[in-house]
C-alpha cells in the first residue's frame, strides 16, 4: 500500500482523502473490493477515526467509495475526478440570481432562435403559436402568462434539434419558473411583442433575424433588471 502520504496537523480530513484517493487510482484497492477499515486507517495513518470517517464520507458522498453497514467499504469507481468537478455542479443555489440567469439565457437562446428557425417542424411551430396566444389570452395573469411564455422559450430550443441546448434550457426554465412568475411586475407583459417578431422569423425561416430578435428581447430583460437594482 502507498505511504507516500505523511499526515500533518493542517487540513488532516483532506489529507486523508488525497491518500484514499491515491491507494484507489493506484490500483491498490481496485473496483469491488474493500478498502481498509476506520481502524486500520486511524492506526496506519496516525490520525483520528473521527477524521478518517470525515473522509471516507466525503468519497462516499461523490460515489466514489461505496459503505455498507456492517460489511466495510467498497470502491465503487477509480474515476476520483467527480471530486474536483463537483464544485462545478449547477445547483439550486447558482439560480437565485435572476440577473445572472438572464445572463445564460442571452448567450444561448440567442443561438438557439437561429437553429430553430432553420430545423423547426410544423407541429413545433403549431406549439410556438398556442404558446403565444396563451400568453395573449393572460395579459394580467402573471402565472399562466408566465408558464406559456417559458413553455414558448423551451419549445424554441426543441425546434433546434440539440440536446444540449434543450437540456440545458430545460433545467433554467424549471428552475426559475416560480422567479419569473414574481419578477412579472418588472418585466409586465409586453414580451408578447417580441414573441410574436421570433416566431415570423421562424416561420419564414429567417435564422438571422431570429437570432437578432432574440437577443434584442433577452438584453432589453437584462437592462430592466440592472436599472431595477440599481434603484
Amino acid at each position: 500500500m502507498s505511504d507516500s502520504l505523511k499526515i500533518n496537523r493542517k487540513n488532516v480530513t483532506e489529507q486523508i482523502v488525497e491518500y484514499l484517493k491515491e491507494n484507489i487510482e493506484n490500483g491498490v484497492w481496485e473496483v469491488g473490493t474493500k478498502i481498509d477499515s476506520e481502524a486500520q486507517l486511524t492506526k496506519t495513518l496516525g490520525v483520528s477515526r473521527a477524521s478518517v470517517r470525515a473522509a471516507i464520507r466525503e468519497l462516499v458522498g461523490i460515489g466514489v467509495l461505496k459503505s455498507e453497514q456492517g460489511m466495510g467499504t467498497y470502491v465503487e469507481t477509480n474515476n476520483v475526478n467527480p471530486f474536483a468537478a463537483n464544485k462545478n455542479t449547477i445547483t439550486e443555489e447558482d439560480y437565485k440570481d435572476i440577473l445572472k440567469v438572464l445572463e445564460f439565457r442571452s448567450i444561448l437562446e440567442p443561438k438557439s432562435a437561429y437553429f430553430a428557425a432553420l430545423r423547426s417542424t410544423e407541429e413545433n411551430i403549431l406549439k410556438l403559436e398556442s404558446c403565444l396566444n396563451h400568453m395573449k389570452e393572460n395579459v394580467g395573469n402573471p402565472k399562466e402568462y408566465i408558464k406559456a411564455d417559458m413553455l414558448f422559450h423551451e419549445e424554441l430550443s426543441i425546434s433546434t434539434r440539440n440536446n444540449l441546448i434543450i437540456k440545458s434550457l430545460h433545467g433554467v426554465f424549471m428552475q426559475t419558473i416560480k422567479t419569473h412568475i414574481r419578477m412579472n411586475t418588472i418585466f409586465g407583459f409586453d414580451g408578447i411583442e417580441y414573441h410574436e417578431l421570433i416566431l415570423d422569423a421562424v416561420k419564414n425561416r429567417d435564422s438571422v433575424r431570429s437570432e437578432k430578435e432574440m437577443e434584442t428581447h433577452l438584453m432589453r430583460a437584462i437592462k430592466n433588471m440592472e436599472q431595477r437594482q440599481e434603484k
